[in-house]
């Protein structure tokens, strides 16, 4: 491109001639992404949705959430509290197993939110993680 086609187009921020901006779904489609890593050492995918609101971050937890895959969760969660959203939904509706280390991960994840002022929503809760929640009487 040249520097006579850079003069050529619009600022950013400029109104169009149609009256909006015809592109304005880009940046919304960015809000709404689904960040996706995989571990090297489990092959274990998660992932944490971003939201169309900014303060409010999802993650989903995965299907077998024991001890093999905490140290990716725990990655996770870190990135979560480290993005500076004041909402921070769980979603552990598909999780099938669900064993002591995952219980003292979400424990502690959940402390350090409340800590921190971040809300922590259940947008789904697996059968699972009730029954384990309620064995060893724990609440998060």
């Amino acid at each position: 491109m040249s520097a006579n086609d850079k003069k050529k187009l619009p600022a950013k921020n400029a109104v169009s001639k149609l009256g909006h901006d015809p592109l304005a779904w880009l940046d919304e489609a960015e809000k709404n992404t689904v960040d996706t890593n995989i571990s090297p050492q489990t092959g274990m995918e998660i992932k944490i949705q971003k939201n169309i609101t900014p303060d409010i971050s999802t993650l989903n937890l995965p299907v077998y959430f024991g001890i093999a895959q905490s140290s990716d969760v725990c990655s996770e969660m870190r990135q979560l509290m480290d993005s500076g959203c004041k909402t921070i939904e769980i979603a552990g509706g598909e999780v099938e197993s669900f064993d002591a280390a995952a219980v003292q991960l979400m424990m502690a994840f959940h402390n350090q939110a409340v800590a921190a002022g971040v809300e922590i929503k259940w947008s789904g809760c697996s059968q699972k993680i009730s029954e384990v929640k309620n064995l060893m009487g724990v609440n998060f």
